[in-house]
C-alpha cells in the first residue's frame, strides 16, 4: 500500500513539473516574495522616517536650550569688566593689607547656561538632514556650554576665600590676604575661559541660526557695575519691578550672598 501511494505522489510531482502548474507554483511563488521585500522595504523606509523625525526633534529642542545659553553668554560678554575690575580691586588691597568694601566682597547672582546634548546616532542624521556644519555646531556648542557651566560654578566656589577678608569673620591676616589674592587671580584664570567659551557659543548659535533668547516677561540684565552690586544681582526678573518699572529690591548689606542660577 505505501509503495502505491509513494508512486501516486511522484507522478503527480511528475506531471506537476512537466504542465503549467509548475509555472503557475512558481508565478505565485515570486509574487510572494516580492510582496515580502515590498513590506520590509516598506517598514525600513517608515523606520528610517521616524529616525530623521526624532532627530529633528532633538535638533529642536537643542536650539530653544542653546538659544538660552547664547542669553546667557552674551549677558557674561557685557558684564566680565564687573567681575575683572573687582578682581585687580582685590588683588591690589591684599598686597597692601587694605580693606574692602564688604559688599562688594559678596558675588551676585550669576545665570547658570542651559545644558545639552544630542546623542551621536542624531548627529550623524542631522549631517545629512541640516549638513555637515551644522551638525558639528550642534556638537561643539554642547560641549563649550558644559565647560561654560563647570566653570562658573568653579568660580563661585573660588569666591568663598573672600569671606576671610569680611570684617564680621574678624579681622584679616597676611595669610588671608594672601588667600584671597590667589584667589582673585585663580577666578581671572577662569574668566578668560569663561569668555572664550562665551565666545564659541555665541558662533556655533549664529551658524544654526539660533537668536539668544529674551525674557518675555520683560526681565533686564543689570545696567551697570554699580546696580549689579548694590542689589546682588546681574539679572533682574520682571518680579524685582513695579508696575511704572522701578526695581522694589532693596540694596545689599554686609553679608548677604546670592547662590548660582537664575
Amino acid at each position: 500500500m505505501f509503495a502505491a501511494i509513494r508512486q501516486r505522489l511522484v507522478g503527480a510531482w511528475t506531471r506537476l513539473r512537466e504542465g503549467n502548474l509548475a509555472k503557475l507554483f512558481a508565478f505565485e511563488f515570486t509574487v510572494v516574495l516580492l510582496g515580502v521585500l515590498a513590506a520590509q522595504g516598506v517598514a525600513d523606509w517608515a523606520g528610517e522616517r521616524a529616525a530623521d523625525r526624532r532627530a529633528m526633534e532633538a535638533a529642536a529642542l537643542a536650539e530653544e536650550l542653546l538659544a538660552e545659553s547664547a542669553a546667557v553668554a552674551a549677558q557674561w560678554e557685557g558684564q566680565a569688566h564687573c567681575f575683572e575690575a573687582q578682581m585687580r580691586d582685590v588683588m591690589r588691597a591684599s598686597t597692601r593689607g587694605a580693606p574692602l568694601d564688604p559688599v562688594r566682597l559678596q558675588r551676585p547672582s550669576v545665570a547658570l547656561p542651559a545644558p545639552f546634548r544630542i546623542p551621536p546616532d542624531q548627529i550623524v542624521r542631522l549631517r545629512r538632514l541640516r549638513g555637515e556644519e551644522v551638525a558639528w555646531h550642534f556638537d561643539s556648542a554642547a560641549d563649550q556650554v558644559d565647560r561654560f557651566d563647570e566653570r562658573l560654578i568653579e568660580l563661585a566656589d573660588t569666591w568663598r576665600a573672600f569671606a576671610l577678608l569680611e570684617p564680621r569673620n574678624g579681622t584679616p591676616d597676611a595669610t588671608d590676604y594672601r588667600d584671597a589674592r590667589r584667589a582673585a587671580a585663580n577666578i581671572l584664570t577662569l574668566m578668560d575661559g569663561l569668555s572664550i567659551n562665551a565666545r564659541n557659543i555665541a558662533a556655533s548659535a549664529a551658524v544654526i541660526g539660533v537668536e539668544p533668547w529674551q525674557d518675555p516677561r520683560g526681565g533686564r540684565v543689570a545696567n551697570s557695575c554699580a546696580e549689579m552690586w548694590i542689589y546682588g544681582k546681574s539679572r533682574f526678573t520682571a518680579e524685582d519691578f513695579d508696575a511704572e518699572g522701578r526695581l522694589t529690591l532693596q540694596p545689599r548689606v554686609a553679608g548677604d550672598s546670592e547662590d548660582v542660577g537664575l
